[in-house]
C-alpha cells in the first residue's frame, strides 16, 4: 500500500477513534457529572484502546504480516499516548483552568502526529527494513544507488 493510501486510512480510523474518545469524555463530564475531566479522559481512553487496535490492525495496517509482538508494541505506544491524553487534559483543566474541550483538542492534535510513524515503523512494521532485519543494501533503491 502506498503511503498516501495509508495516511488516508490512518486519518479515517483516527477520526473515528478520536470521535468515540471525545464523545465518551463529554458523556462522562456532562451527563454522568464526573468532576475530574482528567479521570474522564483516562477512562474514555482505556475504553477505546481495543477498538483502536482492532481498527488500525484491520484497516490501516491490514497488509502487515502477522506478528505476535505487534499487540505488545501497540500497548507500549498506547501507554505513551495515554500519558499525553491524560497529561494534556490535566494541563488544560487543572493548570490552565480552561475547558476540558481544550484537553480533547490537544489529544486530537498530539496523539495522531506522534503515533503514525511509530505504528508504521515499529508497531506493525510496514516498510521498515531497519526493524525487520532486511539489510539496507537490499531494502530498495536510494538516492545514492539509483544513479
Amino acid at each position: 500500500m502506498n503511503i498516501y493510501a495509508r495516511v488516508l486510512k490512518y486519518g479515517a480510523v483516527g477520526v473515528a477513534v478520536s470521535m468515540l474518545y471525545s464523545l465518551l469524555v463529554m458523556l462522562l463530564v456532562d451527563q454522568v457529572g464526573m468532576a475530574s475531566a482528567t479521570l474522564a479522559s483516562a477512562l474514555a481512553f482505556a475504553a477505546i484502546v481495543p477498538v483502536a487496535y482492532a481498527a488500525h490492525r484491520g484497516i490501516t495496517f491490514a497488509d502487515a504480516a502477522h506478528d505476535p509482538l505487534a499487540s505488545w508494541r501497540f500497548a507500549g505506544t498506547t501507554t505513551a499516548s495515554f500519558l499525553v491524553a491524560t497529561g494534556g487534559m490535566y494541563l488544560a483543566t487543572d493548570v490552565l483552568v480552561r475547558s476540558y474541550l481544550l484537553g480533547i483538542a490537544l489529544t486530537w492534535v498530539l496523539i495522531p502526529t506522534m503515533n503514525f510513524l511509530v505504528y508504521l515503523v515499529w508497531v506493525f512494521r510496514v516498510g521498515s527494513p531497519l526493524l525487520d532485519g532486511t539489510p539496507l543494501a537490499s531494502a530498495g533503491p536510494t538516492a545514492r544507488n539509483e544513479k
